[in-house]
């Protein structure tokens, strides 16, 4: 009897040739054949994409992304991590993968100077990694947040009194602490940053950036906040085009929910 024969490429279930070519870079990987395993977790991903399967798509951008870093690729990482994000919110994907793509999303975010947003994932992740009983990825994302805020507190000593850069040094570690869920502390740290820029020589854009991120915390606060932040806005003497939306949304929402004691500019 002859033997039947081996079915064609074609036949081959998508989902399992991308897992066989995932484990195969994995492989690869372990060997020390880097560049081997980039190109077989790059032909995965296209396989991936082409079908439509958005777990293992993740899974491999977020592969790839952790080679770029650590190639100095942060910007090609930071582009792979956002697609990979996007696919964990818009698709059914698993919680731990969900938790690992945030991990490393929010490392590279604080890499790249965005420190709030990184340190926002990196906590959720966090949350998830214990939930989901994987302590150790857990521990690593605690003592890295705690790292990263240590970090930014120990900035703002480090800088002289009245200057530009400690304006900078407080708004990070506002972010930060923005981040890790405590907006009354992060509000501690930009009104000191406020405080600060009245002495400080700021550029219009820095000024108002900064004042329209405090006054935005303000607004968020609550009603009991709100006089505070008409005062922000008012007190800002210029605010450039690229942020004058953001500066009439602020303006707006305080409008109805409680005018100004004098008109705002």
């Amino acid at each position: 009897m002859s033997q039947a024969p081996s079915p064609s490429p074609g036949t081959l279930d998508p989902a399992q040739s991308v897992e066989g070519l995932l484990q195969l870079a994995h492989a690869r990987a372990e060997a020390g054949d880097s560049e081997g395993a980039g190109r077989t977790f790059a032909a995965a991903l296209h396989l991936a994409e082409a079908h439509g399967l958005w777990e293992p798509t993740a899974r491999a951008q977020a592969w790839l992304a952790g080679v770029d870093v650590r190639n100095g690729r942060l910007e090609l990482a930071r582009q792979r991590l956002d697609r990979a994000w996007a696919l964990c919110v818009d698709h059914a994907v698993s919680p731990l993968l969900q938790a690992e793509v945030g991990s490393q999303l929010g490392q590279v975010l604080v890499f790249q100077g965005q420190p709030g947003a990184g340190v926002a994932h990196m906590q959720r992740a966090r949350l998830a990694f214990g939930e989901l009983g994987h302590p150790t990825e857990r521990d690593e994302l605690d003592l890295a947040i705690a790292a990263i805020h240590t970090r930014a507190a120990q900035a703002v000593d480090d800088t002289p009194d009245d200057s530009e850069a400690r304006v900078r040094a407080l708004a990070r570690l506002g972010e930060v602490r923005l981040g890790l869920g405590e907006p009354r502390s992060a509000r501690d740290a930009f009104a000191r940053a406020w405080e600060t820029a009245s002495t400080a020589e700021l550029s219009e854009s820095t000024q108002a950036r900064l004042g329209l991120d405090f006054a935005s915390l303000l607004v968020a606060a609550g009603p009991a906040h709100h006089p505070r932040a008409w005062q922000v806005l008012q007190a800002l003497p210029v605010v450039p085009a690229p942020q004058r939306d953001r500066y009439d949304a602020l303006v707006a929402t305080l409008a109805e929910a409680s005018p100004p004691d004098s008109a705002a500019h």
